[in-house]
């Protein structure tokens, strides 16, 4: 009964317009406030339970996650929390005007007083969305704190994982730059006598078996003339290849330089 009464009250006041506006999306906060609660809340337990030391923990601690967290702080600090406060604001101003209308109209006396407790209620609500808001907000800031650690973690380690590997790379061209030097060195150990072989088993020396002299053939000079240029064109053309390449190699140091 004094329910019904209360409610005939405030079907006779100018303000109930607003009321009804009002109470028609305040409920809605609240399922807000928790869906966004809900999300936070799937994320914090893959992030807890996530090891950074193990490749399934890969697909809970990545960037995605990081950006899905400042989509809810932006809907939580930047849209909500100005919007519950703007409504306060609302109520207070409808509160001012409430009692203006007590005061000029008597007639509205008890409307304006259940109006004023429809308000109050109001205003107790918004603040409390507000502060499950605030809440939120400090919970979203701490687990995009505890993300972003984990991400730098996660970042250092496969750091030193690629140091390791340049590391056992480099190790490798070490080993092999060893092995290459052995066999140079055992080449140049063997060239002098693989080319007094192969020179003195040409064709334009020949041994005199009666007397054991050496002679040479009239036409050693072909030899002289088709090795000595063929000799200066591969000395050159590696030279003229050397030269270009360091040539290129200072010019694109130089460029990443500016």
């Amino acid at each position: 009964m004094a329910e019904s009464s209360h409610r005939a009250q405030l079907t006779r006041h100018p303000l109930t317009v607003h009321l009804i506006i009002i109470w028609s999306y305040l409920a809605n906060w609240q399922d807000h406030i928790e869906s966004l609660a809900s999300d936070l809340e799937q994320i914090r337990r893959r992030i807890d339970v996530a090891d950074i030391s193990e490749p399934d923990a890969i697909p809970a601690i990545n960037p995605e996650r990081l950006q899905t967290l400042r989509h809810i702080e932006d809907k939580i600090v930047c849209k909500a929390c100005k919007c519950l406060r703007s409504n306060i604001v609302l109520v207070k101003t409808l509160m001012s005007i409430n009692t203006a209308f007590a005061t000029k109209i008597p007639s509205l006396g008890e409307s304006s007083y259940s109006v004023h407790q429809e308000l109050q209620i109001m205003e107790h609500r918004l603040e409390s969305h507000i502060n499950a808001a605030e809440t939120l907000a400090q919970r979203v800031q701490a687990t995009l704190g505890l993300l972003t650690n984990l991400l730098d973690i996660g970042n250092q380690a496969n750091s030193r994982e690629i140091s390791t590997r340049i590391l056992r790379l480099t190790q490798e061209g070490v080993d092999d730059n060893a092995t290459v030097k052995v066999i140079t060195v055992f080449t140049l150990i063997y060239l002098p006598a693989s080319f007094v072989a192969s020179f003195l088993g040409m064709n334009v020396f020949d041994f005199k078996s009666e007397d054991g002299s050496l002679r040479a053939s009239p036409q050693f000079w072909i030899y002289v003339v088709t090795t000595v240029p063929l000799t200066m064109l591969t000395v050159g053309a590696w030279y003229l290849y050397k030269t270009r390449h360091n040539k290129l190699r200072k010019a694109k140091s130089f460029a990443e330089s500016v």
